[in-house]
C-alpha cells in the first residue's frame, strides 16, 4: 500500500518533525488536491509521528474532510465505509473509555475488530479508526453500519448500559471451549515509557471490551491494536503510550480478567 512506502521513507531518512510533515503533506495533497496545503500541514502537525506513519494519505485526507465539516460542541461523528473488512471512524472530543464503549457496541452487534488505530490531535479531537469483520466473515453493508453508528453515538453519550448488555449477549452465545488451551499475556517495553502487550486467549463475544476495562483501570492510552482470530483463538497485540512501573502486576491483572471471563 502507498502509505507503507511513506512509512518506510519517514523511518529510513530519520527526518525531523517538520520535514516529516512536508513529505506526507505532499502525498495527501496528491490525493486531495482541493484541500489547501496549509490545512493539510496544520492537521498533520497536530499529531505525532505514530499517526503520520500509521495512516495512508487517503485515510488522512478523509480525516481532514470529516474534521472540516462544522461540528456542534460535544458532537460525536461516526463515519463508515461498507465492505470486508468494513471501516468505522469515530471523531469526537477526547474522553476516557472510548475504546471500551466502541468495542462494547461492536460486540453487541457480533462484529470483530481486526485493526484499530487511535490518535488525538493537539486540539483534543480524536480520530479513532476500526477495521471490522462480521461474525460470519461476510461483507458488512451500509444499513448495518448505519445502525451500529447510531447505537455507538448513543453509547458514547452514556445512554446505554454496555456492561449488562455485553454480559447478556455473551451468555446467549457461549463460545466453543478450547480444551487444554490457557490464555497468555506478554508485556514488553518499547521506547520511552511505551510498550507492547500481546495476548492469546480463547475468542469470545466482548473480549476487547473486557481488555478495555483493564486498560482503562491502568489509564494506558492505546496507540494501535491488531487483532487476529484463528480456530477460535484470539491473538491480540496492543501498543500503548504508557506502561505501569509494575509490568508483572499488569500481566497478572489481564490474565485474571481473561481467565475469570473464560470460566464464567
Amino acid at each position: 500500500r502507498a502509505y507503507r512506502r511513506v512509512e518506510r521513507e519517514l523511518r529510513s531518512r530519520s527526518l525531523p518533525e517538520d520535514a516529516q510533515v512536508e513529505v506526507l503533506a505532499d502525498r495527501v495533497a496528491a490525493v486531495a488536491p482541493d484541500r489547501p496545503m496549509e490545512v493539510i500541514r496544520r492537521h498533520l502537525a497536530g499529531f505525532g509521528s505514530v499517526y503520520r506513519r500509521g495512516h495512508s494519505p487517503e485515510e488522512i485526507a478523509r480525516h481532514i474532510e470529516l474534521a472540516l465539516r462544522p461540528r456542534s460542541p460535544g458532537e460525536i461523528r461516526v463515519d463508515f465505509n461498507p465492505g470486508n473488512p468494513a471501516t468505522i471512524i469515530v471523531i469526537t472530543e477526547d474522553r476516557p473509555g472510548l475504546l471500551l464503549t466502541v468495542s462494547g457496541v461492536l460486540a453487541l452487534n457480533r462484529m470483530s475488530i481486526t485493526d484499530a488505530r487511535f490518535a488525538t490531535r493537539s486540539d483534543g479531537l480524536v480520530f479513532d479508526s476500526f477495521d471490522l469483520v462480521s461474525d460470519d466473515r461476510g461483507s458488512i453493508d451500509r444499513e448495518t453500519l448505519d445502525s451500529i453508528a447510531s447505537e455507538m453515538a448513543k453509547a458514547i453519550r452514556g445512554g446505554l448500559d454496555l456492561e449488562q448488555a455485553v454480559h447478556t449477549k455473551r451468555e446467549a452465545y457461549r463460545p466453543v471451549e478450547q480444551q487444554g488451551f490457557r490464555s497468555s499475556v506478554s508485556v514488553e517495553p518499547e521506547g520511552v515509557g511505551a510498550g507492547k502487550i500481546t495476548i492469546e486467549s480463547p475468542d469470545r463475544i466482548g473480549l476487547i471490551f473486557d481488555l478495555g476495562r483493564v486498560f482503562q483501570q491502568y489509564r494506558m492510552p492505546i496507540k494501535r491494536a491488531r487483532v487476529d482470530t484463528r480456530a477460535g483463538v484470539a491473538y491480540d497485540v496492543f501498543w500503548v503510550d504508557r506502561l505501569p512501573a509494575d509490568r508483572e502486576l499488569l500481566e497478572r491483572d489481564i490474565l485474571e480478567g481473561l481467565e475469570g471471563q473464560n470460566s464464567s
